[in-house]
């Protein structure tokens, strides 16, 4: 059965002038001598700069200063990104020499082939454009259009109107589309704002929007033309919007400052708690019913909560719940996804370590009873990976014990509307199970150079209905028809 078509959906858009080089992509910008820069930049332009140096200093400076969009805060986006495979331990940038790039290609090309081996369920990806980036050196000298435009770190579908879409990218803007992708225009290029990580669309209203990004939660009533600031907290770091189906007045985030909750569409709001959290979902049939995902500081895991009054007050639910006691946990976030075909149903990723050695993946959490319990589908939490039982879904590879992770910035799951048991997870790579999370399968990612082309880095994973969508490095990936295979 194969995969079926899948639509790349590339967002040139505020990279108009860029190729698909990482090198050409961090080109140094021309400073003034007269400029006075924070101390972040001027370790960043250093001839051997320190990442985690830089980076600290970077987040220490905007704890107490006010974000501005500048030059060099572009440059800081892009430069972190293009160098995050090649950070020693030490924190210096050390590229890989071209034997170790050769070994790398390898690897990929060894995932492949054990992907292939195992049952992986090809599919035909289609560019629509514009074409700016190329790949003929992945396809044997064909040369054919490749999803790497955009980062895109947010995305959103009007369920008022399916035809209008939303996103957030890495640049600092917001686009909004009317034609389902088709065509789109920045709505924020008068706003100074910071690239988006969560946004939502009332459910009723394709015009309202509330997007959130580093210390601010906009809200636009006109499809983006304007906007007014309705939260500002430093250090936000929103992670999700949800708006109350029943009474979109209700409106929630959960940040990394806590979870916030507004009773009169953004005007005045209440903390809830102030630890991070990392998600929230609506119960699909019930709005009284709200899901969340939340950090335990003393425990350094994560836990669920579940609220009956609309996201007032919640109750922690541990029955079947993942709840290490290893020394060495570490509570990297979770996400998790509801679904309109088994209401009930309840799916949560979980990153971290569960043990020593877990290497970014602790493990895919299930309810069938809207929470009240959960079981583990797959293997206990943690390794030893390999790649057919108990794949590592956070890393390169799936059996790769000591492999590169992202954690958090890339992380989504999404549950199909029409079977419950059909769900598709993107972390580095974009796996899918057909049985619950019984099972994974690779769809794509690294190692998948080839026609099917899939852009790794998953940010985002949303489906509504017989839509299906993920936004990632390369930009918005889209499906209307992917078929439920034959399940084993």
């Amino acid at each position: 059965m194969r995969l079926s078509i899948f639509v790349n959906i590339i967002l040139y858009l505020f990279m108009a002038n860029t190729t698909n080089s990482w090198a050409q992509k961090t080109i140094h910008p021309s400073i003034d001598p007269a400029e006075i820069l924070p101390e972040w930049a001027i370790s960043m332009y250093a001839e051997n700069p320190n990442v985690w140096e830089v980076e600290t200093a970077y987040r220490d400076y905007y704890k107490t200063h006010s974000f501005v969009k500048t030059t060099h805060t572009q440059y800081y986006k892009k430069w972190r990104r293009a160098n995050r495979f090649f950070i020693a331990p030490e924190g210096y940038i050390q590229r890989p020499s071209p034997a170790e790039e050769r070994a790398r290609t390898d690897k990929y090309a060894a995932l492949k082939s054990r992907q292939a081996t195992h049952g992986l369920r090809s599919g035909t990806w289609t560019c629509l454009g514009p074409y700016e980036t190329f790949a003929d050196y992945l396809t044997g000298g064909v040369q054919l259009a490749k999803s790497e435009q955009a980062n895109v770190y947010c995305f959103e579908q009007s369920p008022a109107n399916p035809n209008v879409l939303y996103c957030g990218t890495e640049g600092g803007e917001i686009f909004r589309s009317t034609d389902k992708g088709l065509n789109w225009a920045c709505m924020s290029r008068l706003l100074a704002i910071g690239a988006p990580t969560a946004m939502k669309a009332h459910p009723t209203d394709a015009n309202i929007l509330y997007v959130g990004e580093y210390q601010r939660i906009y809200k636009s009533t006109n499809g983006g033309m304007t906007w007014d600031i309705v939260l500002t907290e430093s250090n936000l770091d929103p992670t999700d919007i949800a708006i109350s189906p029943a009474n979109p007045n209700i409106i929630m985030v959960s940040s990394f400052k806590g979870l916030y909750r507004s009773t009169n569409g953004g005007t005045n709001w209440t903390q809830l708690y102030a630890q991070a959290t990392y998600d929230l979902e609506f119960k699909p049939d019930d709005a009284n019913i709200v899901y969340l995902l939340k950090n335990n500081p003393t425990e350094d895991r994560c836990e669920f909560f579940k609220s009956t009054d609309g996201g007032a007050n919640f109750t922690l639910i541990s029955n079947g719940w993942y709840n290490s006691t290893d020394p060495n946990r570490d509570d990297a976030g979770a996400r998790m996804t509801v679904s309109s075909a088994d209401p009930n149903r309840i799916y949560a990723i979980l990153i971290g370590q569960a043990k020593s050695g877990d290497n970014g993946f602790i493990g895919i959490w299930r309810s069938n009873d809207a929470g009240n319990s959960w079981v583990l589908p797959n293997t206990p939490p943690g390794g030893p990976y390999n790649a057919t039982t108990h794949p590592n879904l956070a890393t390169f590879t799936p059996d790769d014990a000591g492999g590169y992770h992202q954690g958090f910035y890339n992380l989504g799951i999404a549950a199909s509307d029409t079977d419950a048991d059909d769900l598709l997870v993107g972390c580095l790579n974009l796996w899918r199970s057909t049985d619950g999370a019984a099972s994974v399968e690779w769809v794509g990612g690294y190692g998948g150079f080839q026609t099917n082309y899939v852009h790794p880095d998953i940010q985002e994973i949303e489906i509504n209905g017989q839509d299906m969508w993920f936004a990632s490095d390369g930009g918005i990936n889209y499906s209307n028809d992917l078929e439920t295979p034959t399940k084993h």
